[in-house]
């Protein structure tokens, strides 16, 4: 149990570190919307205005509706669904969204403290670790945009989920069992919110092998022998594994497939599959193996198709650095266009699925 003498540097770091996430957050409440944020709020509109409950987005495809939602669609009900909340309890309007994104990067640099004290039982260590966490310019797309709620909640349950892992290994009996049940129901929410999430198990194995290397030699034999340390940690992570099979059965559910998509007709959907995902033909080998040739095989190939035409490059310069204040509906048309204007190349997607298979 925690003493005032912890308790008092605790809620002042735990204070600072809200102040710096409201601090470099505050400048995002005056933003509106962009980019992703229309397709993803247009095409879930129904769920997030509050027509259509919000237990639907467990049902639906991420992008909804939208016109412009790629055939390699994505499953994220969480995130969908935690949209609808904020709506429902913010408004519609930007400025609801971006507070709630910006509490929910509060949350995270918190778990991100708890979880270094909690490890290394340093408290400046921890605060600066939680410091970096909260003010490094790496999460700027993830808080800005309100489309960047995927990636906050994946974080900030990956963390709930080893917070809970931990908590379970350095107990026994029922409360093991429950915080072992804890951190795989974060696994699968996180899941939920975004793929990156899955990485949640190698996360929980760092934290647990951190852990205990951080104990005393004398407290760990005393505690708990390494048999047992290792069926402690094989029953968390198992948990969280079996979590992450209930999601890809939910996706392929409601998908139909686990990665890949629909076939591609034509070049606006061609555009929007490369857009959303360059990898999307890859196999699941190439997608984790193959990444660092097949982006500098896929600029190569961009920068050939924009030299055919000048029209292309026009097109494609207009869409990168004019797209602000358009719909994107009208930037999707615009990539359409570059695609059939440099359909004297074989079939994008076709082009790339045979790099792939070399």
């Amino acid at each position: 149990m925690l003493s005032r003498r912890t308790l008092a540097p605790t809620a002042l770091h735990a204070a600072l570190i809200l102040a710096a996430a409201l601090g470099v957050g505050a400048a995002t409440l005056g933003n509106d919307f962009v980019f992703d944020d229309h397709m993803l709020l247009g095409g879930s509109a129904a769920i997030i205005a509050g027509d259509a409950p919000l237990l639907s987005a467990f049902t639906a495809r991420y992008w909804g509706a939208a016109p412009e939602a790629s055939p390699t669609e994505l499953y994220r009900p969480v995130t969908v669904a935690s949209l609808g909340l904020s709506s429902r309890l913010t408004g519609r309007g930007p400025a609801g969204m971006h507070a709630v994104n910006v509490l929910l990067h509060a949350a995270s640099a918190l778990m991100t403290y708890g979880l270094v004290r909690l490890l290394f039982g340093q408290p400046w260590l921890a605060l600066l670790s939680a410091l970096l966490f909260t003010v490094h310019p790496i999460a700027t797309e993830a808080v800005s945009p309100a489309s960047g709620r995927a990636d906050l909640l994946a974080a900030m349950f990956t963390l709930a989920a080893c917070l809970c892992a931990l908590a379970a290994c350095r107990r026994r009996g029922g409360r093991r069992i429950a915080w072992s049940l804890g951190s795989a129901a974060m696994v699968l929410l996180g899941a939920l919110s975004k793929e990156n999430a899955f990485a949640a198990p190698l996360a929980t194995l760092i934290v647990l092998v951190a852990e205990a290397k951080a104990r005393s030699p004398v407290r760990d034999d005393a505690r708990e022998g390494a048999r047992a340390r290792l069926s402690a940690w094989g029953a968390v992570i198992g948990l969280q594994i079996l979590a992450l099979l209930a999601v890809l059965l939910a996706r392929l559910a409601v998908l139909g497939y686990l990665h890949g998509g629909a076939p591609l007709e034509g070049p606006s959907a061609s555009y929007l599959a490369f857009v959303n995902n360059p990898l999307h033909a890859a196999g699941l080998v190439s997608r984790v193996l193959g990444t660092d040739t097949f982006e500098a095989d896929v600029s190569g190939t961009l920068t050939a198709m924009a030299r055919q035409s000048g029209t292309a490059m026009a097109l494609i310069k207009r869409q990168l650095y004019e797209l602000d204040g358009q719909s994107f509906a009208d930037g999707i048309r615009l990539g359409a266009d570059v695609n059939a204007v440099s359909r004297s190349t074989p079939d994008f997607r076709a082009a790339l699925a045979a790099f792939l298979k070399k």
